[in-house]
């Protein structure tokens, strides 16, 4: 039989086993220390399409938003139409909502900041957001889908930067959509 019990540390709900000893899942409360894979105790299992066991973990811990799920297609023409200006209001929104959930990494105020006094470092971009998502996955317990390496698209005269977009927004949207369903 299992048990719910909210960790006094985040707030996250974990879901224990009778007699286990709770282990939160997001901040290792309870246990040691947060690792990689967290603990069989804060897993909930659930059928997977190929018919095995699949370990997903239970709730998103409590005050954490999920990001906004927006279609690749709209987003493109978006930025084509304002000539760029929604690209800047993009990177913003992802780099504030990947720091939201993850508690680290650039925001959408540095990212500004970096935009309109410090443009050169900015190259690192293609880089930077399909690592943090892929490390967002990691920090789920889940498979990477996609890495930093996905940046190297951008070297493919224009088709590349779409299909680093069409990438990094679909990964984005199926991980809010996993979570809560978005925004």
């Amino acid at each position: 039989m299992t048990k719910r019990v909210k960790c006094p540390k985040c707030g996250t709900i974990v879901e224990v086993e009778e007699g286990a000893k709770p282990v939160c899942h997001s901040c290792g409360f309870g246990g040691q220390a947060k690792s990689k894979t967290p603990d069989k105790n804060t897993m909930k299992y659930v059928k997977s399409e190929a018919g095995g066991k699949m370990e997903k973990p239970m709730h998103p811990p409590i005050g954490r938003r999920t990001g906004k799920v927006r279609k690749p297609g709209i987003v493109l023409l978006l930025m084509i139409i304002t000539f760029g200006i929604y690209g800047i209001i993009w990177y913003y929104c992802t780099f504030e909502e990947l720091k939201n959930w993850r508690g680290q990494g650039w925001g959408g105020v540095l990212y500004l900041v970096f935009q309109f006094l410090f443009p050169i470092p900015l190259v690192a971009i293609p880089w930077l957001i399909p690592a943090y998502i892929g490390r967002m996955y990691e920090e789920d317990g889940r498979e990477k889908p996609i890495t930093g390496l996905s940046g190297f698209w951008i070297f493919v005269p224009l088709a590349g930067m779409i299909i680093w977009l069409v990438k990094v927004q679909k990964r984005l949207n199926e991980f809010w959509t996993a979570k809560d369903g978005g925004y």
